[in-house]
Parts: C-alpha cells; sequence; structure tokens
C-alpha cells in the first residue's frame, strides 16, 4: 500500500478465505469507530483501537481502521470477511435485494466520535451522553469544533468533523482496494455507510465527505 502507514493486526473475529460463506467483495462499508477523542494521544487513542482490532473487546471487527493523523491498522486480509455489518440489507437500484453483506463486503472505519450532543458543561461524544443522562461522571469532548448538520425539517445535529489526513488515507486506501478487486473499479454505488444497509446505524454520519470517497474507485482517481 504504498505511501500509507499500515499496522497490521489479526482479529479473531473474521471469516477465513476457506470459509464456505465467503462471497467476492461488491461493498466497502464505511464506519467510525464511536471512540472517545483522546486529546493527550493527539485524537486517536492507538492502544485502544488496537486492542478492539485484536478482539480484546466487543465482539465485531473490521478490515481497516483509518486514524485521524492518516495512519492505517489493518485486522483481516481482502480475502477474509470481518463481523463489522450483521443485520443488514442493501435495496439495489434494480430492486434486488443483497443480504448477508458481511460476507460480501469490506469494512472500513475511520477513527472519529460521530455524533455530538450540547450539554451545560460543553460537547459530550456517546459515551459522555450516556453517562451525563445517568447522572454519572462524564468528559467531554477535546475536539475540533463540530461540523453542524441540518436536516430537511430544519433540525441540526453535530458531529467530529474528519480529519483532512484521514480522508486521504481512506481515499489512498479504497483505490488500493480497488487495484486489487478491480471489479469495483467504475462502481462508486459499492461505497456505501452503515446507516445505508441498516437503518437504526447513523455512522459515517453527515460529516463524512463519502463522496469523495466514491471518487477513488471511478477509474478516474489519481492518488
Amino acid at each position: 500500500m504504498t505511501g500509507l502507514e499500515v499496522t497490521r493486526v489479526n482479529t479473531p473475529y473474521r471469516y477465513k478465505a476457506s470459509d464456505r460463506r465467503v462471497k467476492p467483495v461488491e461493498l466497502l462499508v464505511v464506519h467510525y469507530t464511536a471512540s472517545p477523542f483522546s486529546a493527550r494521544h493527539g485524537g486517536s487513542n492507538v492502544k485502544r483501537i488496537t486492542n478492539w482490532m485484536k478482539g480484546l473487546g466487543r465482539q465485531s471487527s473490521t478490515h481497516f481502521t483509518v486514524l485521524r493523523d492518516g495512519s492505517v491498522i489493518q485486522a483481516a486480509g481482502l480475502d477474509e470477511r470481518t463481523w463489522h455489518a450483521g443485520g443488514s440489507r442493501l435495496v439495489r437500484a434494480d430492486g434486488s435485494e443483497m443480504k448477508g453483506i458481511n460476507f460480501r463486503s469490506i469494512g472500513l472505519d475511520f477513527d472519529n466520535v460521530g455524533m455530538l450532543y450540547k450539554s451545560p458543561e460543553g460537547w459530550l461524544d456517546s459515551y459522555g451522553y450516556a453517562a451525563y443522562r445517568q447522572g454519572k461522571k462524564f468528559r467531554t469532548y477535546q475536539g475540533p469544533e463540530p461540523y453542524v448538520h441540518m436536516d430537511d425539517q430544519g433540525r441540526e445535529t453535530y458531529w467530529e468533523p474528519y480529519s483532512s489526513d484521514s480522508v486521504k488515507s481512506m481515499q489512498s486506501l479504497i483505490y488500493y482496494i480497488s487495484s486489487e478487486i478491480p471489479e469495483l473499479i467504475g462502481t462508486p454505488e459499492c461505497v456505501v455507510g452503515h446507516s445505508d444497509i441498516r437503518h437504526t446505524k447513523s455512522d459515517p454520519g453527515p460529516a463524512c465527505p463519502i463522496d469523495k470517497l466514491r471518487e477513488a474507485v471511478s477509474g478516474f482517481y489519481e492518488p
């Protein structure tokens, strides 16, 4: 992966290439980790993310996580499948339905807080907001100024913006994946957000420049 700083770990939560359920890759699914912003680590707590990707936490996984500084952690090969999109489905443009998305996709995570919430003490991430509502001790979000999104009804929501370094690295990563799986080239619709395939999810959220990511499989992208 030319130009990318990649650290390799292995997740136990994966389907190996020999698993008969593994299908050719049709989708690249973009997520955010929702992990807290760590100011003393420059935003991304590498140890926390690495431990999750090694399986030392919740029973989920992804192929790649792009940190805020643009560095990348990889936990599975492109011939393997990870536990990143369970219970999801996609309705294609022709009306047909794609299920079993874990078996036919690559999981791509940004290390990003996602949605933010206002409180009298300051901005809160999902962990802080849950603690705040329960009357427990919490920490305020210490990251960059929130991205403000207004929906069709005029309601505002707030999100951590995606760093330019992470977006550039994700573009390069998607370009690399498409060079290894050339069937994806010329199919920008193969890049989807988690929220596109499961309505209960909000990632990667409106702050994510998804159209920029899709350019990387357009066939015209120059890294």
